[in-house]
């Protein structure tokens, strides 16, 4: 039963094993070992697809739970995972490191993820977490020659540290208060002890400032655009799809949970008031920056923003919406990230006058950057522009019982606007301006290439066709 629940996790760790394994001996063939890794992963998105079925199972006494959402997430995650695997194996300062140690990493890293979609549970979250969190401060720093990226693996460790320390106090708190921690059980144990639930206020309080860190929300979003700047480019992207993934996941399993303080009348304009503030903090915060990879950074709070407000709107459509704008925005960040890896490739860095006149030097670069910046942008018929609708409806639908609601969609309006500045901004350099060197083209690696293939496709096809998976999205609720 144990193997059958945990099956998809334990195939992951196995693969991360065996990679280390095969790169020790046979060394010279790194870059075959890391493209198999990728398809390994791919192999086990698709088993999981025949053996795993949606059925509800419990294992350590409730705190890990296999279900429907949980199995959706954790074929998401995979999924992301190999198309980061192929960039890392065409990044050029990975492949002159060698080893296979960074892809081994990731998939150490895709487990966390994993067990934190099925984490029902605080002390399991807490663990899954920090084996993301500990993992991530290899991968950012795994250029050791790089002071950059020395710089954002010390930054993610310290103020991901911070970030542990108020989780462990928060879960304190918690404990003391409810006497579990089972999310279940909490819900239960609180319900008539007015002073039981004054104590888990204050501690959920700090459980929630340390979640927002793997969040990139307001106020512990402060590493993102150092971070995104200096780590591996594969690892960034990585950071910016599989990690927000996992974290917003763990936030919806708290509110399907019901585990928000009863006491806290005030959690819709909490919620608000984060997803305001984390909104407009990305949206203005970008318009200043030059190198991409720290645009994305920024970028990547704006997007936790949108996905807050999704969470306060709540509802059945809102949830769906937040889960399809999670899935959307995959595709389009790890497309972008492709592009800056083999932009980084030929010029050693990634800022907007390496991107200039990049139609002319390779038109499949240019293509997915423009099909990417708009769907980040939330300019139809790609998938971010559906996103950003689906939640701006459910927010509307919200405001009818609550007036506030229409306060807030203008903020998310007025943010997407200004964020579209400077994605423009960037597109501009790559189809309007010169290049600095017009001779000088680029040519994309094979694997980069399956990369943005299924990224574009994926941003086209749920952009003209989002069914599917908002039904998917649906199921996975109830």
């Amino acid at each position: 039963m144990a193997f059958y629940v945990l099956q998809m996790e334990i195939a992951v760790v196995v693969l991360a094993v065996l990679g280390l394994l095969a790169g020790a001996f046979w060394p010279k063939h790194t870059s075959l070992i890391r493209r198999g890794l990728a398809e390994g992963a791919l192999v086990v998105l698709v088993a999981s697809l025949f053996l795993v079925f949606p059925q509800h199972h419990a294992l350590f006494g409730g705190a890990y739970v296999l279900d429907r959402f949980a199995i959706v997430f954790k074929q998401v995650l995979l999924g992301a995972a190999a198309l980061v695997l192929l960039l890392a194996d065409a990044h050029e300062p990975l492949r002159k490191q060698g080893g296979t140690e960074f892809a081994a990493l990731v998939l150490l890293a895709t487990a966390g993820m994993m067990l934190l979609t099925s984490a029902n549970d605080f002390i399991f979250l807490f663990v899954a977490l920090e084996l993301v969190t500990i993992t991530f401060y290899v991968l950012n720093s795994f250029l050791r020659g790089e002071s950059r990226a020395l710089e954002a693996g010390l930054k993610y460790l310290v103020l991901g540290a911070l970030s542990a320390g108020f989780m462990a106090y928060g879960l304190a708190y918690v404990f003391g208060a409810a006497d579990s921690l089972n999310f279940g059980d909490i819900h239960h144990a609180l319900h008539d002890d007015k002073t039981a639930q004054g104590i888990y206020l204050f501690g959920f309080a700090l459980v929630l400032l340390g979640l927002g860190f793997k969040l990139a929300m307001v106020p512990m979003q402060i590493w993102a655009p150092d971070v995104y700047q200096g780590a591996p480019t594969p690892a960034a992207a990585f950071l910016a799809s599989g990690s927000k993934i996992a974290g917003f996941v763990v936030l919806l399993r708290l509110v399907f949970a019901d585990v928000f303080p009863p006491a806290w009348e005030a959690q819709p304009v909490v919620l608000m008031a984060l997803a305001a503030l984390t909104l407009l903090y990305g949206a203005l915060g970008g318009l200043a920056q030059t190198d991409v990879k720290r645009l994305l950074g920024y970028s990547s709070i704006a997007n936790a923003g949108f996905l807050l407000l999704g969470i306060a709107a709540g509802g059945d459509f809102g949830h769906a919406a937040v889960i399809y704008y999670l899935v959307q925005y995959l595709f389009a960040v790890i497309a972008v990230f492709a592009v800056l890896t083999v932009v980084a490739n030929a010029h050693d860095t990634a800022d907007r006058h390496t991107l200039m006149g990049l139609h002319r030097r390779s038109p499949l670069l240019a293509l997915a950057l423009l099909l990417a910046m708009l769907s980040l942008a939330g300019v139809p018929p790609l998938g971010g522009a559906l996103g950003k609708f689906f939640v701006l409806v459910a927010t509307v639908m919200r405001a009818r019982i609550d007036p506030a609601f229409y306060a807030l969609a203008g903020v998310a309006i007025v943010g997407a606007v200004i964020a579209l500045f400077y994605y423009l901004r960037v597109l501009r350099g790559a189809w309007a301006d010169p290049a600095p060197d017009a001779a000088a083209r680029i040519t994309v690696p094979w694997t980069v290439r399956v990369v943005l293939y299924i990224c574009m496709a994926g941003m086209l096809f749920l952009g003209i066709w989002p069914q599917p998976l908002l039904a998917l999205a649906t199921r996975c609720l109830h």
